[in-house]
């Protein structure tokens, strides 16, 4: 599919879904641990080319909640994907490019769960220090709710996405332990909250602008909200060798 895209690339014409989109292509090429190939360099050198001046990447438009609100988060993932998939010229070119994304990342105030989960692995990711990865991990922690679980922002409560990513970035980001008590209450409140089917139910809270369609996950217009939730919740119970 890449291959399809790499001229338009090539000139800067950005995919659809724009840097969101061409960070999650290679997330998933990391994620099945596809090595490097023109395409894939091509991807990286869009997204390099994407770059503010001030180190960050960003997107403007609608937000979609939880997944593609966040410069924090892509910031983040860009951090943690170009070393992989960049051409030799750039991996030399950018690793001070990378040094001035991190700092940035270090310098922003976290809004809601999911900036503060992604600039804790963002921080892990880009080798800041001890102290600085600490310090995310614990400002991760004190947004715990009481009962185990991490809401997506401080106006809602508890869910399977935000609680599942929380485990995963304190052991990826910070080298938790899976028995720390944080962990081990989320945990508790996943196992807790999971439906008959095997599956997790979240409310959908991102603008609904594309033609409705079944996907065959349960919860109609809350399914893909869901199914993601139902992979954090998997990965979080994994994470804290509770699955």
């Amino acid at each position: 599919m890449l291959g399809a895209f790499s001229t338009a690339l090539q000139q800067l014409v950005p995919l659809p879904g724009d840097i969101d989109s061409a960070l999650y292509a290679l997330l998933e090429a990391k994620s099945l641990n596809l090595p490097s190939s023109p395409e894939l360099e091509i991807l990286a050198r869009y997204i390099w080319a994407k770059q503010s001046p001030a180190g960050f990447w960003g997107m403007r438009g609608i937000s979609r909640s939880p997944i593609e609100e966040s410069d924090i988060h892509r910031t983040a993932l860009a951090v943690c994907l170009l070393p992989a998939y960049s051409d030799a010229t750039m991996r030399v070119a950018g690793a001070p490019r990378l040094r001035q994304a991190t700092q940035w990342i270090e310098s922003q105030t976290a809004g809601n769960n999911d900036e503060l989960a992604m600039k804790l692995l963002g921080l892990k990711w880009g080798n800041a220090s001890t102290a600085s990865i600490n310090k995310a991990a614990k400002a991760l922690t004190a947004s715990q709710l009481s009962d185990g679980s991490w809401a997506g922002n401080r106006h809602l409560s508890g869910d399977p996405y935000s609680t599942g990513f929380a485990i995963f970035a304190l052991r990826e980001g910070a080298a938790w332990k899976a028995d720390a008590k944080p962990i081990a209450n989320a945990a508790k409140w996943l196992r807790a909250t999971q439906r008959e089917d095997g599956t997790w139910y979240q409310k959908s809270r991102a603008p609904k602008f594309q033609p409705y369609f079944e996907s065959g996950f349960p919860y109609g217009h809350d399914q893909w909200i869901s199914a993601g939730a139902t992979a954090w919740a998997i990965v979080g119970l994994t994470e804290a060798g509770s699955l």
